[in-house]
């Protein structure tokens, strides 16, 4: 199990920030054009926008639910499970963000 000094550095982390950042808006991207349209698009719609003009906020706040989220994994899983250096396209944060959308866009 993570640490809390060892969640807040990886939330801290510059790298994972800037690689939920690019995964967030990626995501806001695919919301655009869903279709068939999920039954809460509209609020899909509604956090697709707020990703594309506050993509850093928004990004941080979904590092620090998944971070929590997943808080039974050590660090060492932790980082594993983020794997910055891959293909965005390839990315686990990509599909983790991606299945997590709906706690923010009030879908569950």
């Amino acid at each position: 199990m993570a640490t809390v000094n060892e969640l807040y550095g990886l939330w801290q982390d510059t790298g994972l920030r800037n690689h939920a950042e690019v995964c967030v808006v990626m995501v806001a991207l695919e919301i655009q054009s869903e279709d068939p349209a999920p039954v809460n698009h509209a609020e899909r719609l509604v956090w697709a926008k707020e990703a594309f003009t506050s993509s850093r906020s928004v990004a941080v706040a979904m590092v620090k639910y998944l971070l929590a989220t997943n808080s039974a994994l050590t660090a060492a899983q932790l980082e594993a499970a983020i794997a910055m250096d891959v293909e965005a396209a390839n990315s686990p944060l990509l599909a983790a963000i991606r299945a997590a959308v709906d706690v923010f866009a009030g879908g569950v």
